[in-house]
C-alpha cells in the first residue's frame, strides 16, 4: 500500500510539473535570417503555352482535291484539348510568310482536326478542282492553356484569353505576334 501511494505521488508530481512547464504566452519571434541568393532567371510568360516544333508538311505530292497527314503528340489530349486555346500556322519559305490555319486562298482551304483520343492532329488540304497542296512547307500548333484544375473550360474562358491577347495588342492570325508575346522560339520568322 505504502508502494502504491509513494507511485501515485510521483505520477502526481510528475504530471504537476509537465501540465506546469508549458507556458500558455509564447515568447518573441527570432530575427529573420539574411536573404539568401537570387534564383536563376525563369522562361517569362509561357508557362502555360505548349508549342510544337515547325514540322515539315506531307500533303500528297500529286495533284488531287484532297489531301491530309497527321502528327502524333502526346501532348495532345482530351484535357489539352478542353483547356487549350488552340492555335495552328502553316510557313511558306519561299514568300517569306506564316499563315494562321484554318485559311482559304482562292479555290483551296487548309484546316486542322483534333482527335485526342488517338493524341493527334490532322492538316487537311482541300481544292474545288486538281491542286497540289505546295502553299505550306511547315506547321505548327500552339495551345494556350486556360484553366489547370481539370474542370473543362467553357466558351467564354477561351474568348476571354482572345480577348486578353486582343488588348494587349496581339494579332493571333500573325505568328510573330503570337510568338512575340509568348516568348516562343524562332519567334521572329524573317528579318
Amino acid at each position: 500500500m505504502k508502494t502504491l501511494k509513494k507511485t501515485l505521488k510521483t505520477v502526481t508530481i510528475i504530471l504537476v510539473i509537465v501540465l506546469t512547464a508549458c507556458s500558455t504566452e509564447d515568447g518573441e519571434n527570432g530575427k529573420d535570417g539574411a536573404q539568401g541568393p537570387q534564383g536563376p532567371v525563369g522562361t517569362s510568360g509561357n508557362a502555360n503555352v505548349i508549342a510544337s516544333d515547325w514540322i515539315v508538311t506531307d500533303f500528297d505530292p500529286n495533284p488531287t482535291t484532297f489531301t491530309m497527314f497527321d502528327v502524333i503528340d502526346s501532348d495532345i489530349t482530351e484535357d489539352s484539348v478542353n483547356n487549350s486555346v488552340i492555335l495552328a500556322y502553316g510557313r511558306n519559305n519561299t514568300f517569306n510568310i506564316a499563315t494562321s490555319i484554318p485559311v482559304a486562298f482562292f479555290e483551296t482551304s487548309y484546316y486542322f482536326i483534333l482527335i485526342p483520343l488517338e493524341n493527334k492532329i490532322t492538316f487537311v488540304g482541300a481544292a474545288l478542282s486538281d491542286y497540289t497542296f505546295e502553299d505550306f512547307e511547315e506547321v505548327r500548333y500552339i495551345f494556350i492553356g486556360i484553366n489547370e484544375s481539370g474542370a473543362k473550360s467553357t466558351v467564354q474562358e477561351k474568348l476571354k484569353v482572345l480577348s486578353t491577347l486582343k488588348n494587349n495588342g496581339v494579332d493571333i492570325s500573325n505568328y510573330n505576334s503570337v510568338a512575340t508575346y509568348y516568348y516562343l522560339e524562332n519567334c521572329i520568322l524573317f528579318e
